[in-house]
């Protein structure tokens, strides 16, 4: 086998497990969600994750089609980015006690990326939250109340 088809390889494994735990994150969250919405009656969250559910499944079918693995992985965890900057945006913003999410995308862009790539996403993950942080500001995100 040559190293070309072993690197792919291993950059789809890597993908497949980066998809695979964004599946079980929004289980976790779906299951989160419903419990905490049966006396509130909101649906809004539901729509956004099953979205996410929907883009990790058609993630799931094209990466053994896609050629270029890298850009695929980087969309991928751009991709996280949002769904982590939609998920402060559900839960208080800069108040939600789930802000540490980005360091996971950092982290995961670190292992299956290049460290160039890693200096992307964290910037990306800074510009999110400060954008999240100006919502907050202007009071554009709706308060959630435990």
């Amino acid at each position: 086998m040559n190293p070309i088809s072993q690197g792919r390889i291993e950059l789809a494994s890597k993908i497949n497990a980066l998809m695979m735990i964004r599946f079980m994150v929004l289980t976790i969250l779906f299951g989160m969600a419903f419990l905490i919405s049966i006396k509130r009656f909101e649906i809004t969250p539901y729509y956004f994750i099953g979205g996410i559910y929907l883009f990790t499944g058609i993630s799931a079918f094209l990466v053994k089609r896609i050629k270029n693995l890298f850009i695929f992985a980087l969309v991928q965890i751009c991709f996280d980015v949002v769904f982590e900057t939609g998920i402060l945006y559900f839960t208080n913003g800069i108040y939600s006690p789930l802000i540490f999410l980005y360091i996971f995308s950092i982290i995961a862009t670190s292992i299956i990326l290049y460290t160039r790539s890693s200096f992307i996403i964290a910037t990306f993950s800074s510009l999110s939250l400060g954008l999240i942080s100006l919502l907050n500001y202007y009071n554009r995100i709706p308060r959630a109340h435990f």
